[in-house]
């Protein structure tokens, strides 16, 4: 587990989905590394990023299968109508999805066509739905709707979005409730609803409970009782909703703390299991008094809840000390620990001053490694000596600039936090894709390596074979922009097909110009040809600009030579963007 725990950490995974899969599903971080490691090339080839909830739930999916089921899936999927960039956008959103049977599919196909209301293409839309129960929620709420339909009473029916994502509360209450005096053997349809829910059950619990905390009962189940199981599940279920879920504490936090919605909502259990809640009242005013705002406490309890249980003197306060201690600025400390409030549980001895000391020592003053904790709190969180160090090290005896090795901390900081023999790897590929070390784009070219699989590589190779690019092309592309390699195949397939739309650029201007793959459709492209059509329609220019300079032109730029100029023509085009704003400025954020 050690060796795997490691590794994901080194790849980018959030410490907190790490410590969820221990917990909710331990066997997938008890396979061997080497298995780990090819779960993680896997779902790296299929798009989702590291840094997405969904990445976990991936590896969870893929490490519960053998090849052979997985290619079974990919066969069930097709059959059912899925395209290929219908599975893979599928398993970017909701990858727990290939963990459902191929017989639950076709139940789900079956029953929603037989309603005439909803077909197979609304679930390939929302991939989720799959996960919903066919018994427990599809056929009772179709049964619900086809009785009120028949009856009139009912128009329309629901969105598919909305019958499967609707809480079982909310659709009784809409589509039950309002007409059991009408329509009486509807009441059995109900009946049939809740009971397969556990839905009165539900209701009936948080009844209890609420009458519990109101009156202040204090529930006490004797382990001598003689209380059959059932009644021993009942029992830890009414105390769970009476001590645990008390809706009120939310909005006592927001009144008090002016905490929001979510943060409130992740304090919440934390404060239901102290004995003394009040005594986080004492770290949030601390917090407060030492220059935090309220945006920044919001943004702690949210990250760390349990900041809330910690003890002030021993483990909060002497680590904002130590920033002070060591000379950096108040704004500067409290930023670092509101970006990452983890920082807060590590060793004070063993982790935090160690690696402040290192931090300083190679980016040589206080600002820099304030500017480096902003970004990524992770080099508070590690053995710097494992990895850091032996990188940067190597690096500079292998002939790469310091500036690069310094500029990559601070922009890709967790490519030297990976294993030293990892890093050693990326670097040897990198030389032989024949990018100079001296170059600007080595480090780019490194960074890109570290966050592909072979696998994934070779994909993305294919591709830009099946364009045009020859061997030398793809050479040159990697030595000049070797960030093009980590655009997703459906964008590039997506510039490609609005460049030749517009009957004025060939692959060959691609091929010249692969950085034409880097920018925005919707956001530089698409506004950019509505100019350059209406301003050649009506004789304005005689020739669009060649592709270099369409895709590279700043907005500004663009601006000045293609629109303002002509602002009584083409005027409606960017203000309907939202693009112009001031005198004539062109909105940063919207490249066009």
């Amino acid at each position: 587990m050690a060796p795997n725990i490691e590794f994901s950490k080194n790849c980018g995974i959030a410490v907190e989905q790490i410590s969820w899969l221990m917990y909710t599903y331990p066997r997938c971080l008890l396979c061997k590394p080497k298995s780990m490691i090819k779960f993680v090339g896997r779902v790296d080839e299929m798009g989702i990023n590291r840094s997405s909830k969904m990445f976990i739930h991936a590896i969870r999916v893929l490490s519960s299968m053998t090849d052979e089921t997985w290619e079974q899936k990919l066969k069930a999927f097709k059959n059912l109508g899925f395209s290929d960039e219908d599975i893979v956008e599928t398993f970017r959103k909701a990858p727990q999805v290939f963990s459902m049977s191929e017989e639950k599919m076709k139940k789900l196909k079956e029953i929603l066509i037989a309603s005439g209301k909803y077909d197979f293409s609304c679930v390939i839309s929302h991939p989720t739905s799959l996960i919903c129960s066919v018994e427990n929620k599809y056929k009772p709420r179709l049964q619900v709707l086809g009785v009120l339909e028949s009856r009139n009473l009912i128009n329309n029916w629901p969105s598919f979005s909305a019958l499967y994502k609707m809480p079982d509360e909310s659709f009784v209450k809409k589509y039950v409730g309002p007409y059991l005096s009408e329509v009486g053997d509807l009441h059995k349809v109900e009946s049939s609803f809740c009971a397969k829910n556990g839905f009165l059950i539900l209701v009936l619990l948080i009844m209890i409970a609420a009458i519990v905390r109101q009156n202040g009962i204090n529930l006490c189940f004797k382990n001598s009782s003689p209380l059959r199981k059932s009644d021993v599940v009942f029992s830890h279920l009414l105390l769970h909703f009476s001590t645990v879920i008390d809706p009120t504490v939310p909005e006592m936090l927001m009144r008090k703390h002016n905490f929001s919605p979510a943060a409130a909502s992740q304090a919440a259990p934390v404060l239901a299991r102290m004995r003394n809640p009040n005594k986080s009242d004492s770290a949030i005013t601390f917090l407060k008094e030492n220059g935090f705002s309220k945006t920044q406490v919001d943004n702690i309890v949210k990250i760390w809840p349990q900041f809330l249980s910690a003890n002030l003197e021993k483990t909060i306060k002497p680590k904002i000390k130590i920033f002070q201690d060591s000379g950096f600025s108040a704004n500067d400390a409290v930023a670092i620990i509101s970006n990452d409030p983890r920082i807060l549980r590590q060793s004070l001895k063993n982790r935090i001053v160690p690696c402040l000391s290192t931090l300083k020592g190679l980016l040589g003053s206080n600002f820099e490694v304030a500017r480096l904790l902003k970004n990524c709190g992770w080099f508070l969180e590690t053995n710097l000596d494992n990895n850091l160090i032996q990188n940067v090290e190597f690096l500079k005896n292998y002939g790469l600039p310091l500036e690069q090795i310094t500029w990559s901390m601070h922009y890709f900081p967790m490519i030297l936090l990976r294993k030293p023999e990892t890093v050693r790897k990326f670097v040897y590929k990198a030389e032989k894709m024949g990018v100079r070390k001296s170059s600007r784009m080595f480090i780019h070219a490194v960074r890109l390596f570290s966050s592909m699989s072979e696998e994934t590589l070779e994909l993305k190779l294919r591709t830009f074979h099946a364009l045009g690019f020859s061997e030398d092309d793809i050479a040159a592309t990697f030595r000049s922009v070797p960030l093009v390699f980590g655009v997703s195949e459906k964008k590039i397939k997506e510039v490609k097909d609005v460049l030749f739309a517009t009957g004025k650029y060939k692959m060959s201007c691609i091929v010249k110009n692969p950085v034409s793959f880097m920018y925005s459709v919707e956001k530089r492209y698409m506004p950019r040809f509505k100019v350059l059509e209406i301003l050649e329609s009506e004789g304005l220019i005689e020739k669009w600009p060649c592709l270099a300079v369409l895709c590279r032109m700043s907005g500004k730029k663009f601006y000045e030579k293609f629109v303002g100029p002509y602002l009584d023509r083409v005027g409606d085009v960017y203000v309907a963007k939202g693009v112009i704003i001031g005198n004539g400025e062109v909105e940063r954020g919207f490249e066009c």
